[in-house]
């Protein structure tokens, strides 16, 4: 199963070739703005296959009780279609070098490849499937091009792994990715038990003691010296201590930024703040430059 390009064939062995029939609609989709109504048509027939599609995978219809049922819905619909199109480039009622005569050429020069499913059990009607996991994977190089080392870039690869893989499991990436940072001790006591299609169960075993605070970043507060000021010299009131940004005061002499409503230290470490303080920023009064 692949598209219509001839280097998807292989040449070191014989294969039984399909094409994708998305692609083929796909072609046609692209031509809706200049030809509706002949468009329509075709969306429509193909939509009908794709829903007998769906009916095989409802009621589990495999091998040759799938095939018997496409060469009795869909094999008449797209015998229809075929003998439709010709007549539309037989008539001279679509030019053949336009955009939708383009695509009734695809369509008609790989029409047997298009149907195999109408003569071979369990033929697939598309390769969407593999697009999206390929298309996943040119993605991730493109972005690489960004990394600023080769372990960094090994990490967004596992990243990436990890959420697709989620997402093929019907997970929800942000929520599985949420759960490995909070329980970071138990998924490095047991990392099998933590993958995309049973961490539900992890999680639902999983002691409160192990749960850290959601969304809550580690301090790393502590004394910043510059180097040209001595030690026995650095205090609070240190010019150099005093921070020029735009603040309100907070409580235990901490101030909160302006823009995000996130706490800011007096050494300038951003902590995330409790949603009862965010809401407080909400109403605050305009605040004044420092």
């Amino acid at each position: 199963m692949c598209d219509g390009l001839d280097r998807n064939r292989p040449s070191e062995h014989d294969v039984v070739e399909s094409n994708c029939l998305a692609h083929g609609r796909r072609h046609v989709v692209d031509e809706v703005d200049n030809f509706p109504d002949e468009c329509r048509y075709v969306l429509e027939a193909l939509g009908q296959v794709f829903k007998n599609e769906s009916t095989c995978i409802a009621q589990g219809l495999r091998g040759q009780e799938r095939l018997a049922f496409h060469q009795r819905e869909s094999g008449p619909v797209m015998a229809t279609l075929q003998t439709w199109i010709r007549a539309e480039l037989d008539d001279k009622r679509v030019e053949p070098n336009s955009g939708l005569g383009d695509a009734y050429g695809y369509l008609l020069k790989r029409w047997d490849k298009l149907t195999l499913f109408l003569r071979v059990p369990d033929a697939p009607l598309e390769n969407n499937i593999c697009e999206r996991t390929l298309k996943m994977a040119i993605r991730q190089r493109n972005n690489s091009l960004f990394y600023r080392s080769q372990r960094g870039a090994r990490v967004g690869d596992v990243c990436m792994t990890l959420i697709y893989t989620a997402e093929l499991h019907r997970q929800n990436p942000f929520h599985y990715m949420t759960a490995l940072l909070e329980h970071e001790a138990a998924v490095a006591a047991d990392p099998a038990a933590w993958l995309p299609w049973n961490y539900l169960h992890a999680l639902a075993r999983a002691s409160p003691a192990t749960i850290s605070h959601p969304m809550q970043p580690r301090s790393r507060c502590r004394e910043r010296r510059p180097r040209h000021v001595a030690a026995d010299e650095w205090h609070d009131g240190h010019p150099d201590a005093k921070h020029r940004q735009r603040r309100t005061a907070g409580p235990s002499g901490s101030s909160r930024c302006r823009r995000w409503g996130r706490l800011r230290c007096r050494h300038g470490d951003l902590h995330q703040p409790p949603l009862s303080m965010l809401h407080d920023a909400a109403h605050d009064p305009p605040h004044q430059t420092a």
